[in-house]
């Protein structure tokens, strides 16, 4: 419930090399290798955050508390970011 896009994200990682294969882009190039920090930061911040929040959660919802979204809006905020720059290094390839 609380992942965001995790198959798919999966999904587009393995269309994006087999995208780069097809074009010819070695898979070592500087502006793509940017671009697999970026997703794996993006996980890591998604880990750090969501993995508490869901405990927590959990744990809540069986008290009959309730819950903060902060996290969850941190954790959009942080993958938008993260395609936007995943988008600007794919158009640009500095």
């Amino acid at each position: 419930m609380a992942r965001v896009f995790g198959p798919l994200l999966g999904l587009g990682v393995l269309a994006g090399f087999v995208v780069a294969i097809i074009m010819g882009v070695p898979l070592t190039a500087g502006w793509l290798v940017a671009t697999y920090a970026l997703i794996v930061l993006a996980l890591v911040g998604q880990g750090a955050m969501m993995v508490p929040w869901q405990r927590r959660a959990e744990a809540a919802l069986a008290a009959g508390g309730s819950l903060s979204t902060r996290p969850i809006a941190g954790t959009l905020m942080l993958f938008c970011v993260a395609y936007v720059g995943i988008l600007w290094l794919m158009i640009l390839r500095p």
